[in-house]
């Protein structure tokens, strides 16, 4: 979990410093970029799919959140629904 959680930072850090979110739609966008590639880019074994089921996690509470800055707990994360 520490691999996916330093992941997901990197690309909220990247994504939060060279975009201005100006709006909740903004900030749909740029999660929708980050769900293309998620959903795009190879996650072989089960580590991959483990990676794969923790990052759509993220990405579903960001949705919700309106932006790549949320607040879930692993547990939160865990148990979101794949």
């Amino acid at each position: 979990m520490d691999y996916i959680r330093r992941v997901w930072a990197s690309a909220s850090a990247t994504v939060g410093t060279t975009l201005k979110l100006d709006s909740r739609h903004d900030a749909y966008e740029v999660l929708t970029g980050l769900r293309d590639r998620v959903e795009t880019t190879p996650w072989p074994g089960e580590r991959g799919r483990t990676a794969l089921r923790v990052l759509r996690a993220h990405l579903n509470f960001a949705e919700v959140a309106g932006g790549p800055v949320h607040h879930a707990s692993e547990r939160q994360t865990a148990e979101e629904p794949p």
